[in-house]
């Protein structure tokens, strides 16, 4: 299982998805329209979500609908 770590912006979200050790093994900068196809891809993960607006509800449903 992955960790996700998610750094919500106004249009685009920057995620690092860590393995069991920690170790980096992806980062991307993805437009908040195609979270859900990216968190289709990492379903059943851990997530951590930094975001100081409201558009965190929104991701924080996607991916509880996606079983992340």
């Amino acid at each position: 299982m992955y960790c996700l770590g998610i750094d919500v912006h106004k249009r685009d979200s920057y995620i690092a998805v860590l393995d069991d050790d920690g170790d980096v093994i992806e980062e991307v900068c993805i437009e908040n329209a195609n979270l859900d196809d990216f968190a289709q891809q990492d379903a059943g993960s851990e997530a951590a979500i930094e975001a100081t607006i409201t558009r965190s509800t929104t991701l924080s449903a996607t991916i509880l609908i996606r079983g992340c």
